[in-house]
């Protein structure tokens, strides 16, 4: 992440939310009925962003959020300080339906399984894919 996309992101970041659609968009939307059932695709998400995307080339860690808080904007503000700080990429690990942190601009990955080994294995495998150097 670029020094002015993390300077833009904190700009961004206020304790206004936005109006929500989902319960409007859902009839469109069929993942939304039952979320979390999909897997981390293993070595063919691997091989598919490598054509895709630019190798990571920042130094990136991990947020664990397990629980929504009331506070959004100022998690958003924490995060981006510590991103713009360190000179690093801030990866959200999202156990939670929704973060809030979306809106930030932030990367979420959502952690995805039913069990507790599915979602440990899903947290590596992401982990492992941004090389995420520590998980907070």
């Amino acid at each position: 992440m670029s020094e002015d996309r993390r300077r833009d992101m904190i700009l961004s970041i206020s304790p206004h939310t936005p109006v929500s659609l989902d319960a409007e968009l859902a009839p469109f939307d069929p993942i939304s009925a039952k979320p979390g059932k999909a897997l981390f695709p293993g070595t063919l998400g691997r091989e598919i962003s490598a054509k895709l995307f630019e190798p990571m080339t920042s130094i990136c860690f991990g947020v664990r959020v397990t629980a929504e808080t009331t506070d959004i904007s100022g998690l958003a503000m924490k995060i981006a300080r510590m991103a713009y700080e360190r000179d690093a990429e801030a990866i959200i690990l999202s156990h939670v339906e929704r973060t809030g942190l979306e809106r930030f601009g932030f990367r979420v990955e959502r952690v995805a399984g039913e069990t507790d080994q599915e979602r440990t294995e899903c947290e590596q495998e992401l982990t492992r894919f941004w090389n995420i150097v520590v998980v907070i």
